[in-house]
């Protein structure tokens, strides 16, 4: 009798990751959700990861161990992991993180009750290198949550934590899987194509405990991260407006330098133009639009912030802000002026 297909399959790369490595695996085989299989991909490692994995094999057979000799990286190790997945839905892992034990079940469920959606993520605790939590603020903003609200922000940055993705296994196979041509930004570039042709959701549940620490892939690949994200926005932003963005408008976007005004007011049109066309393409609600405008608001805030030496283009911005969104910029004014009044206190 042919054995029945699991629901889930759960695809965990490893390449050396022996230091977090049990309880990453672990998180998953105490899920409360049981019907699943854990493909784990050994990319070559060279620590005890190996030795590792194989005390689990004759413990639980939901477990496929695949051994790689020879390093070929992270995109390859997701895509050999998605060619051999018999679930319906495909769960991401990686090995220094802890899945909670209602993620699997919860997700799943979602799924199943909203068939329009293709990938979903959820919210994250973050820990450190020890385990404990630490902030979790994600870039200061609320993680968006709906359809729209996720479409509009993966113009600006990838704002699906992909070590909490769950996605529809045919919607990949259909896609190619994840590109070699976008290393350490892979994910933004695979959920940049999918929003073309799916729907997709941020549960603001936590269901994942994410470590931070100075081996993270964004931080010891940081450089190559920044460019293949900024070709990524470009591609995306260029296919809503339906026209080329300019290279210069793109690099003013992702730039950390101080900006005159007429670079400022370019990247303030920019958010306009996206804006309009947001609301001629998608069938905003008003939940979403407000997001959107506190989030335009916030990110001309920010371009204020990047030209403290200019006050005429901090006014400007100031006021390009407060024609979308008032109030936020008077939250932010005060909040600013506590934090500064909180560091005089400090020192006195």
């Amino acid at each position: 009798m042919e054995k029945m297909k699991p629901s889930i399959s759960v695809i965990l790369p490893v390449f050396n990751g022996a230091f977090y490595l049990n309880e990453a695996i672990s998180s998953i085989l105490q899920q409360s959700y049981q019907d699943f299989e854990l493909i784990i991909i050994n990319d070559g490692s060279t620590d005890d990861s190996g030795s590792i994995i194989e005390k689990y094999l004759t413990h639980d057979r939901r477990i496929r161990y695949f051994e790689k000799k020879v390093n070929s990286g992270l995109i390859d190790s997701l895509n050999f992991g998605i060619s051999h997945a018999k679930g319906e839905y495909i769960a991401r892992m990686d090995a220094d993180d802890i899945s909670l034990s209602n993620r699997l079940a919860f997700q799943k469920k979602f799924l199943d009750d909203h068939q329009q959606m293709g990938v979903i993520g959820s919210n994250v605790h973050f820990i450190n290198s020890s385990g404990k939590r630490i902030s979790n603020f994600i870039n200061n903003r609320t993680l968006p949550k709906t359809a729209q609200q996720i479409s509009w922000t993966m113009c600006f940055t990838n704002c699906l934590i992909h070590p909490t993705v769950m996605f529809r296994r045919e919607l990949i196979e259909r896609e190619g899987g994840y590109s070699l041509s976008s290393l350490h930004a892979e994910d933004y570039d695979l959920w940049t194509r999918l929003l073309k042709v799916t729907h997709f959701y941020n549960l603001p549940q936590k269901l994942l405990l994410l470590r931070k620490h100075d081996k993270n892939v964004t931080v010891v690949h940081f450089d190559t991260t920044v460019s293949n994200s900024r070709r990524i926005s470009s591609d995306y932003i260029s296919s809503i407006l339906n026209l080329h963005t300019s290279d210069e408008l793109v690099n003013l976007l992702w730039s950390a330098f101080p900006l005159n005004e007429q670079e400022s007011s370019l990247l303030v049109g920019l958010f306009q133009d996206l804006y309009s066309k947001f609301i001629e393409l998608y069938l905003i609600s008003t939940e979403d639009k407000n997001y959107i405008e506190k989030d335009i608001a916030h990110r001309i805030i920010e371009l204020a912030c990047r030209s403290q030496t200019s006050n005429d283009v901090q006014r400007f911005l100031y006021d390009e802000a407060k024609k979308i969104q008032k109030n936020e910029v008077i939250k932010f004014l005060l909040l600013h002026f506590l934090r500064e009044r909180w560091k005089q206190l400090k020192h006195v």
